[in-house]
């Protein structure tokens, strides 16, 4: 009979009432019934923050006045585990998305953030959101940075099916830069080529070392003396 508890418990008590008069009970069930309903949708709104609109599966926050400084946190896990669609827009405040909050809607599918104040994203943000589809943190003063870099490389591999979604950061002169375009350098994992080669000599001759290495960002070589040894014939 669906998967909502309450409509299952108003069609068994409608189901019981009917063996008795239809025309005496019909009423009272629609009326109880309603009731129900309405105090449930009451539940859910006085745990909806007051800057958004909630209902079962979506949270909306995008009136420019409400000022939202955290992300949206429904209070109930019941609630939440139901959630599947976040957008938030024109919340300027909201600066930071941490390790927590939205791990917390395991069943959420799709995540919009945009034209807020968003200038840092935890790495571990969406460990927890194994089911998300979708994402775009567009219109956000991110700071150009390798600490942002990971937020690009996690919409490429999470997403690769979905179409390629540029993305912004500040530099240090205040211009919008496209990561797509011209990523932050020097971001990467170290890495580093050697090229080697043994060399014999006569003993009491001279003999001259090189060492070559190229790697992106560029490698400082040294030479390390120490537990040298010579094997000689």
């Amino acid at each position: 009979m669906g998967s909502s508890p309450r409509a299952w418990w108003c069609w068994r008590w409608r189901q019981r009432r009917l063996q008795g008069s239809p025309r005496a009970t019909a009423t009272g069930f629609w009326s109880l019934c309603w009731l129900m309903l309405g105090a449930w949708r009451g539940l859910l709104a006085s745990a909806c923050p007051t800057s958004c609109a909630c209902s079962p599966e979506r949270i909306w926050c995008s009136e420019a006045a409400a000022s939202l400084v955290s992300f949206p946190v429904l209070g109930k896990r019941s609630e939440r585990e139901k959630v599947t669609d976040i957008y938030i827009a024109n919340q300027r405040d909201l600066e930071s998305i941490n390790e927590i909050d939205v791990g917390l809607y395991t069943g959420l599918r799709n995540l919009t953030v945009v034209d807020s104040g968003l200038k840092f994203v935890s790495r571990q943000a969406f460990l927890k959101n194994i089911n998300l589809q979708y994402m775009t943190l567009d219109g956000n003063p991110f700071k150009c940075s390798c600490d942002i870099m990971w937020i690009k490389v996690f919409q490429e591999t999470k997403f690769p099916k979905a179409e390629t979604q540029d993305f912004y950061c500040i530099n240090d002169y205040n211009q919008r830069i496209s990561l797509l375009e011209k990523p932050v350098p020097n971001c990467g994992m170290p890495s580093v080529k050697l090229n080697t080669q043994n060399l014999t000599v006569v003993e009491g001759k001279t003999i001259t070392l090189y060492c070559e290495a190229t790697g992106s960002p560029s490698p400082t070589i040294a030479w390390v003396f120490n537990n040298i040894v010579s094997k000689h014939e």
